[in-house]
Formats: C-alpha cells, structure tokens, sequence
C-alpha cells in the first residue's frame, strides 16, 4: 500500500511538472512574436532617429527586414561579436551597412554599439544601443555628443593611429579618467570598419559567402 501511495504521488508531482512547464512553454511562445515585434519597431526608431547622418531619402527598404548574421568563422567574431548586419538599399543597390555588435571590454562590462556606413564605408553614424558605464564618467558616450566623433570618417582612415583614442595617439577624444569606455568603443568600430566594413565593400563575393540571412 505505501509503495502505491508514492507511486500516485509521483505521478501528481510529475503531471503538475510537466503541465507547468507546457504552461511557461505556450507563454514564452505567446510572448515570442510581441517581443520581435518591439525590438524591430525599436530598431526602425533607432535608424529613423539618426536623421541627417543616414536621412530616409538615402533607402527605400524596411531595413530592419534586411538582416544577416555572419557565418562561423567568417570573421574574428569574438570580441566585439557582430550580432547582425542590416542592408539599406534603394532600387535594388546597396546604399549603406548597419552592423550591430557587442564588446566586453568596458568599464562595466558589455556595450552594445550600431555602426553604421555608407555603401563605400565612410562611417555616417555610431550610436550606443546599451551600456552600464559610470554616471559622470563612462557614460558621457550617451550623455554628450561624443559619437559624433567617428561622423564622415573614410574607411581609407579607419585604422590606426587614425582611429584610436588620444590617449593612445588617435584623433577620437576621450574623457579625463574614463579611457576604458571610448578606448572599448573606438577600438570596437575600429575592428568592425577593418575585417567587416572593409570586406563588404571590397569584396563583392563578401555578403553572399559570409553572411547568411537572420532567422524569422
């Protein structure tokens, strides 16, 4: 009698397990489409807000919608990791790359930054997508006009010791004691224009053999 017992109490235990984690799933699943959603309407604000840098005029795509990830081992895709890139085109010809990827170099750890360039890789815009830098120090990336450094830079100049912090014999300012933040930056887009930038725009086999389209 008393194994029977337990046997039914497991089953109980197990049943309501199982249904609970069915619950969570079709939640998660309910929840999934919503959170797309917001991201990519997040995003379209995000391009849209970077006005006369990269004006609307310049595409006529839904450039959220055209979006690739690079293949293993296309790219030292490490540190900074490229999560995605985006095309802008108009009538059918690339007019500009948006590459959005993350380092962990920071002060506080991660920083997520948007790249973004004009077909021939003269940087246009940078923007900070996410940061946790200090108040007052670190932050001043977001707080200040700071990215607007990196504005018209060539690709021809996006190497060293063009594009590096002063500190380090660069021409992008830094902020007296917070290097780390602009250093981590600076040498994330430096990195991203050289192996990334540079490939698509001089390699014309680069987007279809290195990169293939995001998951739905």
């Amino acid at each position: 009698m008393f194994f029977k017992y337990l046997s039914r109490n497991t089953l109980t235990v197990t049943i309501a397990t199982l249904l609970g984690i069915g619950s969570l799933s079709l939640v998660n699943f309910s929840l999934k489409d919503r959170i797309d959603n917001a991201q990519a309407n997040a995003l379209r604000q995000t391009i849209v807000n970077l006005g006369q840098a990269f004006p609307a005029s310049n595409y006529d795509n839904d450039i959220s919608k055209s979006c690739y990830v690079p293949v293993d081992g296309a790219y030292n895709n490490t540190d900074p990791k490229v999560e995605s890139l985006l095309l802008a085109t108009k009538n059918g010809q690339v007019t500009g790359y948006i590459l959005i990827s993350d380092t962990w170099k920071g002060y506080s750890g991660l920083i997520r930054t948007m790249l973004v360039t004009d077909a021939q890789g003269t940087i246009k815009a940078v923007r900070i997508l996410e940061q946790n830098e200090t108040p007052g120090l670190g932050n001043k990336v977001i707080t200040t006009n700071w990215v607007d450094n990196f504005n018209d830079l060539p690709l021809s100049q996006a190497q060293l010791p063009h594009l590096a912090v002063r500190k380090d014999g660069g021409q992008i300012q830094d902020f007296t004691g917070a290097t780390i933040t602009p250093r981590a930056i600076v040498n994330q887009v430096r990195a991203n224009m050289q192996e990334v930038v540079k490939d698509l725009v001089e390699n014309p086999n680069a987007l279809a053999t290195k990169f293939t389209p995001c998951s739905k």
